[in-house]
């Protein structure tokens, strides 16, 4: 519910082919799809220590698990060499995210960079009127948002709503963020688990927390959305009967 910006209504008016496109994005493979998996694949070569590896099972009260289909996660790694795949993949996510953040930077540099110095290059593409009449609706759709989600004008359920699903979600967050190791247990990359063997109690109410606190200000958005609605309506209804006034007959 934001307008367009230069930049977004320039590269629509630019109408680029599907071949061009593809063709301007595929740095992204190397940059950062490459980088990400080689940190991933160096993952699993560190190993590491699960959780199931140091359970005793007692066979005269409950028979022991199924064999996993992975190798113990031991047998990845050689011993002393545990800690060269560590650094790897940490100098793999560190150059996937100083890539991303180099590309993501020098993108927004240039697209500014040729608004300014080409502008009357840029002012010759003609305007795109579906995005322009899309920019104006979106603008419209977003001052009548913010004038009925004003606090002062929101309707008791809709402020029980948002106050609950605030408290909710803060509190999941403040559950997994500060007692971490009472919501879920530790394992590696290389670890076969269970969700139910991940996540503790503590962590079950701190899901269920999110969750419904996610439900309540969804409720709490669609009754905003259909008071936003109402009012453009309104809005269009009187435009309309203006413009049939100021008619002459």
């Amino acid at each position: 519910m934001y307008a367009f910006p230069k930049s977004l209504r320039l590269f629509a008016n630019t109408r680029l082919t599907l071949f061009f496109t593809i063709t301007g994005t595929a740095p992204v493979l190397v940059l950062y799809l490459a980088y990400t998996v080689l940190a991933g694949a160096f993952m699993l070569k560190t190993g590491g220590t699960c959780a199931s590896d140091s359970v005793v099972v007692d066979v005269s009260v409950s028979p022991p698990p199924p064999a996993s289909p992975y190798p113990p996660p031991s047998e990845y790694a050689e011993v002393g060499s545990a800690n060269y795949w560590e650094m790897a993949s940490a100098v793999a996510l560190g150059v996937a995210m100083i890539s991303m953040s180099c590309t993501s930077f020098a993108a927004v540099y240039y697209m500014e960079h040729t608004m300014e110095t080409k502008q009357s290059e840029c002012a010759a593409y003609p305007t795109d009127e579906e995005v322009e009449a899309r920019e104006l609706k979106v603008a419209a759709k977003s001052v009548a948002y913010k004038r009925v989600t004003r606090w002062n004008n929101l309707p008791v359920v809709d402020r029980v709503l948002l106050a609950g699903a605030v408290t909710l979600m803060t509190s999941a967050c403040h559950m997994a963020g500060n007692f971490g190791s009472d919501c879920f247990s530790t394992f590696t990359v290389t670890c076969t688990v269970e969700l139910v063997d991940v996540v503790k109690t503590l962590g079950w109410v701190a899901i269920g927390c999110f969750v419904f606190g996610v439900v309540l200000f969804n409720l709490y958005q669609r009754g905003a959305k259909k008071r936003t609605r109402s009012v453009m309506e309104s809005k269009s209804r009187d435009a309309e009967n203006t413009q049939t006034a100021e008619t002459p007959k």
